[in-house]
């Protein structure tokens, strides 16, 4: 995996409700949580990346775990690296579709 140091956030986060369903959202603050809790401003240098992919959501917040609250930088490559990231955490959750937050975590790092 790319981002190595992760960071956790301790703030309200994006999720709302529609039509009776929790949806999480992009957290438009994201980055600016990510300096805050890192302690790291890297300019240009890297990108606030997702340690939990939001196109897994409903799935981290099955195991209790809000995507919007983890967070590492990464720098160059960040998107070609993320579609990579994203399909490996497809095939965790094809492979432990009912994963808890230990098994998730663990992947994670």
């Amino acid at each position: 995996m790319v981002g190595l140091l992760l960071w956790c956030f301790a703030y309200q986060s994006s999720l709302n409700q529609i039509d009776g369903n929790i949806i999480t959202l992009r957290d438009p603050n994201f980055r600016k949580n990510l300096i805050s809790a890192s302690g790291i401003n890297p300019g240009k240098a890297a990108q606030a990346h997702h340690v939990f992919p939001l196109k897994y959501a409903d799935s981290f917040r099955s195991a209790g775990i809000n995507p919007n609250n983890y967070g590492a930088w990464w720098g160059e490559g960040h998107l070609k690296y993320a579609y990579q990231y994203n399909e490996a955490w497809e095939l965790f959750f094809i492979n432990k579709p009912n994963a808890n937050q230990q098994e998730i975590f663990n992947f994670a790092i």
